[in-house]
């Protein structure tokens, strides 16, 4: 999974992985200003979620997430510990909709 970039210079850039079983795993990247190998979390991440099974998922700004469903409907989600790969969250019982449709995309990002 993507997520864009953010507006704070100097904040740590964060992404997010999937595993086979659903768990959504957190990752972040402290050598993002010059191509380093840091990483908190770099060493199999942190569980942020679990039963994550959207086909479809990105990420937008300071820790929000979007998944799309089979449906088209995608779910609003936002990751309130996304500084510190913390399991808070807002929505984070099943998501918000916020959208139909987009299943008629082959890929949807940010």
């Amino acid at each position: 999974m993507h997520v864009g970039g953010y507006e704070e210079p100097d904040l740590p850039r964060m992404l997010y992985a999937v595993k086979p079983n659903g768990d959504l795993q957190w990752y972040r990247h402290d050598g993002w200003q010059n191509g380093g190998q840091e990483w908190t979390a770099g060493g199999g991440g942190k569980n942020v979620a679990t039963v994550w099974t959207y086909p479809q998922s990105f990420g937008g700004y300071f820790g929000v997430l979007y998944g799309i469903r089979p449906n088209g409907d995608m779910q609003w989600y936002r990751h309130d510990g996304f500084r510190d790969g913390s399991p808070l969250w807002t929505a984070g019982g099943g998501g918000k909709t916020v959208g139909t449709g987009w299943n008629s995309y082959t890929k949807v990002f940010s």
